[in-house]
């Protein structure tokens, strides 16, 4: 070969300084030691979800509990399909660090699915608890909330119904600052499952509440789903009747016992959308309150050190200083 013949071209050689420089948002920015980790976007145990976003922000986090197929799952994924539509009662979507674990429960409802009618993902039991998060911002003010959804099996909650040690197995109670009970609807219109439907929430609902789990800082809302299934199969208003008395006796024997309590009707997703019902019927009026839940904890009063000892003393009052300045 000769030695006219083009050789290639040669690499262009970096520096060490320029190749600590990574890209951050289409420019160079700081050092290679500023790594930020991105999401990988599928659901959490509570100890990632304290660690991506609890650690650094105020988050309100939501319990949902109920049976299998009360539609526990299925409200925080109307939630997400809603705000993909559109704002919803007041907020508008503004982010989620677990799409992929919506989208995972969302797939049924997709026409990807090949399913024959829609339908939403449930919890299997070995799933344990999972977090999904959604992050709105209020319209009037601009303000972002962070909104944590605890997604367990309702093989959970049937078992802590009938037992003290299976109810304090789930140890999310006082870590909620909201916590929804769901009843299906579709049992309450049924006359041969309805009795059971009520006497096992009903009896969770009082053992948590005389285990001392749920206590006067709690906020707790009952929501009877399905209401378009109670109104579809009620032709002489049995079934609804039945489900308000059910609710009126809850109102009665746990409205002072909880910070707040609240009994609703809600269609979380109506199997037929129409004018009476569309997609979270009923929950527009909860969802403001629910975004701003916080569970309060009793602030110690100044002045109460009983201790003589100058430590004791000073670290009582640091206490003290803390919790008002939170």
């Amino acid at each position: 070969m000769s030695d006219d013949s083009e050789s290639p071209p040669k690499e262009e050689q970096t520096t060490d300084t320029e190749s600590e420089k990574i890209v951050d948002d289409g420019s160079r920015g700081d050092t290679a030691t500023d790594v930020v980790n991105l999401p990988l976007g599928d659901d959490w145990r509570t100890d990632d979800a304290a660690k991506h976003v609890a650690a650094h922000r105020r988050c309100t986090w939501i319990l949902v509990v109920g049976a299998q197929r009360a539609g526990k799952t299925t409200l925080a994924g109307a939630l997400y399909q809603q705000f993909l539509l559109s704002s919803f009662a007041g907020f508008e979507f503004a982010g989620s660090e677990t799409l992929v674990g919506f989208e995972k429960r969302c797939h049924f409802l997709t026409t990807g699915s090949r399913l024959p009618r829609p339908d939403m993902r449930r919890t299997s039991y070995q799933e344990q608890t999972k977090i999904l998060h959604i992050r709105v911002k209020c319209l009037q003010s601009g303000k972002l909330h962070d909104l944590m959804f605890m997604d367990m099996s309702g093989e959970y909650y049937e078992a802590a119904a009938g037992s003290d040690d299976d109810c304090r197995e789930v140890n999310l109670w006082k870590a909620a600052d909201q916590v929804i009970f769901l009843l299906d609807g579709k049992n309450l219109a049924d006359l041969s499952k309805r009795h059971q439907a009520v006497g096992d929430s009903g009896q969770l609902l009082r053992r948590c509440a005389d285990l001392n789990l749920l206590t006067s800082l709690s906020n707790v809302d009952v929501l009877a789903n399905k209401q378009d299934e109670i109104d579809r199969a009620d032709d002489d208003g049995e079934a609804s009747a039945f489900t308000g008395e059910f609710l009126e006796e809850l109102d009665e024997t746990y409205s002072d016992r909880f910070a707040r309590f609240r009994t609703h009707r809600v269609a979380l997703m109506p199997e037929t959308f129409g004018r009476d019902y569309g997609l979270l019927h009923g929950v527009d009026k909860l969802f403001p309150t629910w975004v701003r839940a916080r569970r309060e904890f009793p602030r110690m009063k100044l002045g109460t050190q009983s201790s003589t000892r100058v430590f004791d003393r000073f670290r009582c009052t640091s206490r003290q200083v803390k919790l008002a300045n939170d």
